[in-house]
């Protein structure tokens, strides 16, 4: 059984902020794009760090790149 119940008013909770950002690239599968080409693309030529990049997942029409908000806004 679970027991809700609402915080107290004056708490100092504050709401956890996300680490990552999704980017999402137009092209994907048919557009013959690839993991290490979206990388590249923003390691080399954006200037991120590779370790500023997360997950990259190419679907047919799109790409979604994780990216740490802390530089997403170079992107």
């Amino acid at each position: 059984k679970l027991n809700w119940q609402t915080p107290p008013a004056n708490s100092s909770i504050l709401p956890l902020e996300a680490e990552m950002a999704t980017l999402c690239i137009d092209g994907g599968k048919k557009a013959k794009m690839r993991p290490g080409d979206v990388l590249g693309a923003l390691t080399g030529d954006i200037g991120l760090d590779g370790a500023d990049i997360g997950k990259i997942a190419v679907h047919p029409a799109h790409v979604y790149v994780a990216v740490r908000q802390a530089v997403a806004h170079k992107a």
